[in-house]
């Protein structure tokens, strides 16, 4: 069951009553794999990172990490949204699907919403992204949403490929 089109899911802010869904999608394996091990073991470890990061995210930036809900049956699927890293000088695409909804466009979606969304309320004229070298999925993702490769970036003591995607 692939997404049909942008009805299917919606994008809302993250709230404290996900952290029983952001602990379960940030340990699942893939996760830990392909972006990192956030070190959130507990309900409160969520709630804390929802607070001191998306939250304040969108405080500070305007924008920050949203969840993605899949409108057929309400439930949480994953994570879309701006990043603001202190090491790149535009915003970061981020965005994470739990394992069970993978490969069904759901990411791909989300991913084009937060997108569209940037740039037409004039957020950013630029939108970056980092992927583990890896990471098949994702810069096939990035590739198909038509982020340009710029070149190797060290993060966190980990290489990753830096994409860019600029306003048209």
């Amino acid at each position: 069951m692939a997404v049909k089109d942008m009805n299917d899911i919606l994008i809302r802010p993250m709230e404290l009553k996900d952290a029983e869904f952001i602990l379960d999608l940030y340990n699942q394996p893939a996760f830990i794999q392909y972006i990192a091990d956030k070190q959130i073991h507990t309900l409160g470890d969520a709630q804390a990172y929802i607070k001191q990061g998306p939250q304040a995210s969108h405080q500070q930036f305007g924008h920050g990490l949203d969840v993605i809900i899949n409108t057929q049956n309400q439930s949480t699927i994953g994570v879309c949204g701006l990043l603001q890293r202190p090491e790149l000088p535009a915003p970061d695409l981020g965005y994470a699907i739990a394992s069970q909804f993978t490969g069904l466009g759901f990411a791909y979606q989300a991913c084009q919403m937060v997108i569209a969304q940037s740039f037409e309320n004039l957020i950013t004229d630029e939108i970056l992204a980092l992927v583990s070298l890896d990471n098949i999925p994702s810069i096939r993702l990035l590739e198909k949403l038509n982020f340009v490769r710029i070149e190797p970036f060290t993060w966190h003591g980990e290489t990753n490929w830096l994409y860019r995607l600029t306003r048209s």
